[in-house]
């Protein structure tokens, strides 16, 4: 029990990432769901192969690795790598640039989200409580959450009540 609700956890974190950096770059998002087993950030159109895809792509590994520490997400997110180095070699042009661009976007995502944790933290507890968001329940402020969460005392980097 107590590793499912911590894999919610860590799926919330990871798709609020994403949901983040979509605003970020003006793209809507149309449904967030997150659950122990995954998760999923539907948006309103197809994503473009350019930098603003790659920057959300990217942005649910880099949320959970704020939140939980270590260099790895723990949540599944093989699907946003293989859509992050795509969108980043159709940006690069060739695959010696694949990797300097990634570790770029991944440092400029950091610090986006470290600005914006709060933010973060909100649509997470939202997911965690909820399951799913659609775009009407993004569009209304998120409340903050309440002491007892574990949210409540994420610091970026330092991970949940350390």
């Amino acid at each position: 029990m107590a590793s499912e609700a911590r894999q919610l956890e860590r799926n919330a974190v990871h798709e609020a990432g994403h949901v983040i950096a979509a605003r970020a770059a003006g793209v809507r998002v149309v449904r967030v769901v997150a659950d122990s087993d995954g998760g999923l950030t539907s948006f309103a159109g197809p994503l473009g192969l350019d930098l603003d895809e790659v920057r959300i792509r990217v942005a649910g590994a880099v949320a959970e690795t704020l939140a939980f520490g270590g260099s790895e997400p723990h949540s599944d997110g093989r699907s946003d790598r293989v859509e992050a180095e795509r969108a980043a070699f159709a940006v690069a042009g060739d695959l010696a640039g694949v990797d300097e661009l990634l570790a770029s976007v991944r440092s400029e995502v950091r610090g986006l989200l470290f600005d914006r944790w709060g933010d973060v933290g909100r649509v997470a507890k939202a997911l965690i409580d909820r399951g799913a968001l659609t775009a009407e329940d993004l569009e209304q402020p998120q409340p903050r959450p309440e002491a007892t969460s574990f949210l409540s005392s994420f610091r970026p980097g330092r991970g949940p009540n350390e």
